[in-house]
């Protein structure tokens, strides 16, 4: 989700896979929620903060969303001897979803292609 720079602002070099350029070292690096992220993900009643690295700041501990993005957007991903993908899905779709649940009725969510 960070690479597609909707929530969260990247400062410094991150390296490129088309590339193979590598990243900065960690104090050269830094980001930040966007102003997007704070506003449709974050949810201050329910979020845990630590002291960040070096005390000056609080970092929340997870960060519980408020609308399924990774199931809207999808992903693709490997690691080691484990591969995944997340095919996306309707927005609408997924919140109407998430209140049926929450009503204990039952629900069905299909992948939506942005291309149709």
């Amino acid at each position: 989700m960070a690479n597609k720079d909707l929530f969260i602002d990247k400062q410094g070099n991150y390296g490129s896979i088309l590339t193979g350029d590598q990243a900065s070292a960690a104090r050269y690096i830094e980001c930040r929620l966007t102003p997007l992220a704070k506003e449709t993900l974050h949810n201050p009643q329910i979020t845990e903060y630590i002291d960040s690295y070096d005390g000056r700041n609080k970092e929340p501990v997870a960060f519980p969303a408020k609308i399924p993005v990774l199931l809207s957007m999808g992903a693709e991903g490997i690691a080691s001897s484990m591969a995944t993908r997340i095919l996306p899905h309707n927005l609408i779709e997924l919140m109407e979803a998430q209140i049926a649940c929450l009503k204990g009725e039952p629900f069905l969510v299909l992948p939506d292609f942005p291309t149709g």
